[in-house]
C-alpha cells in the first residue's frame, strides 16, 4: 500500500521551530504549522478563521500591504519585519521571507520570532548609550583599550590631556 501523499511534508512542516504558513490571496491562512500557537497563543482555528492582517500591528498595515502587492503580481519580495499580536495583547517581531505562486493564488513564507534579538539590541543600545554618557561626565581621564592595548575609546577629560580627538586615537597603540 502507498505512503499516503505527502506525510514526510506534514511531519517536516510541523516540526521546524520557525513559523511556517501558506497564504491565499484572500488575506486568511491556508496553512500553518504549530510554532504559531506556540509563539501568539492563539488556536490554528482561531488564526485560520480571521484575516491575518487583523494580527499585523496596526503601524505596519502599510508595509503588509506593499508587499502583498507585490507578491500577488508574482515580484520578489526583500526580507520583511514586522509585528503579530498574541493572544495576550502584546506583540512580536518576526522576520519574513515569502514567495508567491501566482497560478495558486498562495503565498508561501517563513518567519522568525526576532522579538528577544530585538530586545536584546535595544537593551544594548541603552547601556551604550547609559556608559557614554557617564564617562563623559566624569571629570577624571579615562581611556579604556582593547586587549591588545589599543585605544578603545576616551572621554573628553582625555581628549583633552592627549590632544588627541577620540576618533582619531581609536585603535591606536596606548602608549
Amino acid at each position: 500500500m502507498a505512503e499516503p501523499e505527502n506525510l514526510g511534508d506534514i511531519e517536516f512542516f510541523e516540526m521546524s521551530l520557525d513559523c511556517l504558513c501558506v497564504a491565499g490571496f484572500d488575506g486568511y491562512w491556508k496553512r500553518l504549522n504549530s510554532s504559531w500557537t506556540r509563539v501568539l497563543g492563539w488556536s490554528k482555528e482561531e488564526l485560520l478563521s480571521r484575516p491575518l492582517i487583523d494580527f499585523c500591528h496596526p503601524d505596519d498595515h502599510a508595509a503588509v500591504r506593499a508587499t502583498r502587492e507585490r507578491l500577488f503580481a508574482g515580484l520578489p519580495v526583500p526580507p520583511q519585519l514586522n509585528r503579530y499580536r498574541c493572544k495576550d495583547g502584546s506583540y512580536r517581531w518576526f522576520d519574513w521571507r515569502s514567495v508567491s505562486n501566482v497560478e495558486r493564488k498562495l503565498v508561501y513564507a517563513v518567519a522568525r520570532d526576532i522579538t528577544a534579538t530585538r530586545e536584546a539590541q535595544r537593551l544594548h543600545q541603552e547601556l551604550t548609550e547609559s556608559l557614554a554618557a557617564t564617562l563623559n561626565s566624569i571629570a577624571e581621564c579615562v581611556i579604556a583599550t582593547h586587549a591588545d592595548a589599543t585605544v578603545a575609546s576616551m572621554n573628553p577629560v582625555g581628549e583633552r590631556l592627549t590632544g588627541w580627538p577620540s576618533a582619531e586615537a581609536l585603535d591606536r597603540p596606548l602608549d
